[in-house]
């Protein structure tokens, strides 16, 4: 993963990111977005990874709204960045 703009504080005002849609951070919880994959893929009828890879860029790109937040909780962004820690 790559952030290549905005700070670790970036957050989003209710409403910027769809209607009805609450205030929220950039950073979400890894599990949160795997959540998120793992709800696309059985919309998708797809049983594992290798299916959704296989999914060409036309079939996938409507749902790419669906994924504008980053995950931490990873080897590489293991805490929350931007958050304190005194």
């Amino acid at each position: 993963m790559i952030v290549q703009s905005g700070s670790c504080r970036t957050s989003h005002p209710a409403g910027a990111l769809g209607a009805g849609m609450g205030a929220i951070s950039s950073w979400q919880p890894r599990s949160t977005i795997e959540g998120e994959g793992e709800a696309l893929a059985e919309q998708l009828s797809c049983p594992d990874i290798a299916c959704l890879r296989n999914k060409s860029t036309a079939q996938l790109l409507p749902y790419t709204t669906q994924f504008p937040l980053l995950a931490f909780g990873t080897e590489l962004v293991p805490d929350e960045p931007g958050l304190s820690r005194h």
